[in-house]
């Protein structure tokens, strides 16, 4: 599959160099030019280019903001400009490259090689997420007790394929509703194991304890503080539901309203 590239810049003539530059590259094309960073990103939600070459000094958004407003998943991010102070601004917002102008031939071909060498990891670490991806969507309810007094659903679809995002309905007999709500830090798959974990933690707990849900909540908080690394944390927000009573007992460990 070739590179699909999106040029963005002020300047009519250094557009016109950039395509000259990279038409010349057989497995790259052009799929839009834009003028300014409004325009940037609304050609990037309609034609979802692989790298954006984008200037900074540019009239209404920079090409700095343009970046940092691009949800997931995201173009690489080349910037061609004529000022080098940018440089650390443009890194922490995850530039692939940064070109001065004016932009040379071969500068601009490594730059080039590496989205290459980019597009090629992410095509293999999504066919090694594919399967991880169909076992955490098993994870999640597959079906919802049923209650007289109570409806309810759930529904959660990762940013990246998998994450530490986290919900849970457990029938907890007696007609009662365990639900779970959790965020746990950091993304990806790192985040996905540790929700794993959380969950398999929870789900034996829940069970063999339905009704101390706070004694239940503090042995969960001692387990996962001495299995999960500093720097790692989970909000949980956990409660039981009596459909007889219609009572709510619930537990809030640091999990946002």
């Amino acid at each position: 599959m070739g590179i699909r590239a999106l040029i963005v810049d002020d300047e009519e003539a250094a557009r016109d160099r950039l395509q000259q530059l990279l038409g010349r590259l057989a497995d790259l094309e052009i799929v839009g030019t834009a003028e300014d960073g409004d325009e940037a990103l609304d050609l990037i939600r309609e034609l979802s280019p692989d790298v954006v070459f984008l200037d900074i000094e540019m009239p209404g958004k920079t090409g700095i903001q343009v970046a940092a407003h691009l949800p997931p998943p995201r173009p690489q991010i080349i910037y061609c400009t004529a000022y080098d102070q940018f440089a650390v601004e443009a890194f922490e917002q995850h530039a692939l490259d940064y070109l001065l102008k004016p932009v040379s031939r071969v500068r601009l071909a490594k730059a080039v090689d590496r989205v290459r060498q980019s597009l090629k990891e992410n095509a293999w670490q999504n066919e090694e997420l594919k399967p991880a991806e169909r076992t955490q969507a098993r994870l999640f309810p597959q079906s919802l007790p049923q209650l007289q007094t109570l409806e309810y659903t759930g529904f959660c679809r990762p940013a990246r394929g998998v994450g530490g995002d986290y919900y849970d309905f457990l029938a907890l007999g007696h007609d009662r509703l365990g639900v779970a709500l959790a965020d746990v830090s950091g993304k990806g798959v790192a985040g996905a194991l540790l929700m794993a974990g959380l969950q398999g933690r929870l789900q034996s707990r829940a069970y063999e304890n339905p009704e101390r849900i706070d004694e239940m909540i503090s042995e969960l908080n001692d387990s996962m503080y001495e299995s999960t690394d500093s720097g790692k944390f989970v909000t949980l927000f956990y409660g039981v539901y009596d459909d007889e009573s219609r009572l709510f007992r619930y537990v809030n460990a640091g999990h946002n309203p």
